[in-house]
C-alpha cells in the first residue's frame, strides 16, 4: 500500500486476487464518485469482434441476475445519484456519483451491473437497433465523421483506426453467447481497477469493494496491443452539407512523455481559451478547434479540425 500528501490523501492497494483499489479522500465534501475502470477498448478487439467492447458496455445496464434495467435506474434515482459509462479505445469505465452515505449501495449497483449481467437475447437484439441507430448518427455527425475518418485512415489496418462502435456487419453478428465470452474474458481483477474520490475513508472502501468484488477472478485472456503504424495521407469525403470540415493531424508525445506539457501549453495556445488564436486569428467564418487525444505509452495524433461555412 503506498499512499501519498497529507491533506489530500492518495492510497493505492492490490487486493489479494490482483484487484486495484484507488481512493482520494476530500472531507471538504459531502459526496463520494466512485468507479470500475477496465483496461479494455476497441484496440484490443479482433476484425469480426469489432465494436463487440462498446456493446457489452450497453448491456450491462440491461439488467443483472437480481435486478432488471427498471430496477438499476430507479435505485440510483431513489438516492439523486448519477450512473454512467462509456467506452474508449483502450479501456472502459463505469461510475456513480452519490452523496457519501450512499456508498454501500453504489458499491453494490456498481458491483451488480458489472459482475452480473444478465446478456438477455431478447435484449441483444434490441440493443443492436440502439447501436446500429448510433453509427447512423457518426454519418450524420460531420464533426464527428471527420475524426473517424481521420482516425481511421491515420492509423490504417490497426485496431486503433476502426470505430468504438464496430460496423454494421459485426454488430449483427453479436450473440447473447458471444458477449458473454468476451465478457468472461475481460472482466477479470488483473484488468480492473477501482477508483473512488471524495468524503471517504480508505479503509471502510476497501471493506466494501473486498465483500462485493473479493469472488472476481484473477486473470483472464492475455493483453495483445501491437503498437500502430502511421500511414500518412490526404483522405476526402463529399456530403451534401453547408459547412466544410478539415481534420489535419500528426503524431505527438505519450502520456507520460517529459515534454507532455508542453502540448498541454500548445493546446491552450491554439484553441483551448477565449483568447487563443482560434478566437483572435482566425477569420469569424472559420470554427477551429484543437483537439489532442493521448494515452500512456503510445503515440497517439494530435488533431488540428476546422470548418468553414460554404458560400452558396
Amino acid at each position: 500500500m503506498t499512499a501519498t500528501s497529507s491533506e489530500r490523501m492518495v492510497v493505492r492497494e492490490v487486493l489479494d486476487n490482483g484487484l486495484r483499489l484507488i481512493t482520494e479522500s476530500m472531507p471538504h465534501v459531502r459526496s463520494v464518485t466512485i468507479g470500475v475502470w477496465l483496461m479494455r477498448g476497441s484496440r484490443h478487439e479482433s476484425d469480426d469482434r469489432s465494436g463487440i467492447a462498446h456493446f457489452v458496455e450497453h448491456m450491462l445496464f440491461k439488467g443483472t441476475d437480481t435486478r432488471t434495467a427498471e430496477d438499476i435506474a430507479q435505485a440510483i434515482d431513489s438516492i439523486g445519484g448519477q450512473l454512467d459509462a462509456f467506452t474508449a479505445k483502450e479501456y472502459a469505465s463505469y461510475y456513480i456519483k452519490v452523496l457519501d452515505e450512499h456508498l454501500p449501495l453504489a458499491v453494490d449497483l456498481l458491483a451488480d451491473i458489472v459482475l452480473r449481467p444478465a446478456f438477455s437475447a431478447d435484449e441483444v437484439e434490441r440493443e443492436k437497433k440502439v447501436i446500429l441507430e448510433e453509427i447512423k448518427m457518426v454519418e450524420d455527425t460531420p464533426d464527428d465523421l471527420v475524426h473517424e475518418l481521420f482516425t481511421q485512415h491515420f492509423w490504417e489496418g490497426h485496431p486503433l483506426g476502426r470505430p468504438i462502435l464496430g460496423s454494421k456487419e459485426t454488430v449483427e453478428a453479436f450473440t447473447a453467447d458471444s458477449l458473454l465470452q468476451y465478457f468472461r474474458d475481460a472482466y477479470v481483477a488483473s484488468n480492473m481497477i477501482i477508483s473512488a474520490a471524495g468524503n471517504l475513508e480508505h479503509a471502510r472502501v476497501r471493506e466494501l469493494i473486498e465483500a462485493a468484488f473479493g469472488g472476481l477472478a484473477k486473470s483472464g485472456q492475455p493483453l495483445r496491443a501491437e503498437p500502430p503504424r502511421v500511414v500518412p495521407q490526404v483522405i476526402t469525403r463529399t456530403k451534401e452539407l453547408e459547412q466544410s470540415h478539415l481534420c489535419l493531424g500528426t503524431d505527438s508525445y505519450p502520456q507520460s512523455h517529459d515534454d507532455r506539457y508542453v502540448s498541454y501549453i500548445l493546446n491552450t495556445m491554439l484553441g483551448g481559451s477565449m483568447s487563443s488564436r482560434r478566437r483572435t486569428r482566425w477569420p469569424r467564418p472559420v470554427l477551429f478547434r484543437w483537439r489532442r487525444r493521448a494515452s500512456c505509452g503510445q503515440r497517439l495524433p494530435s488533431t488540428w479540425p476546422a470548418s468553414t461555412r460554404s458560400r452558396r
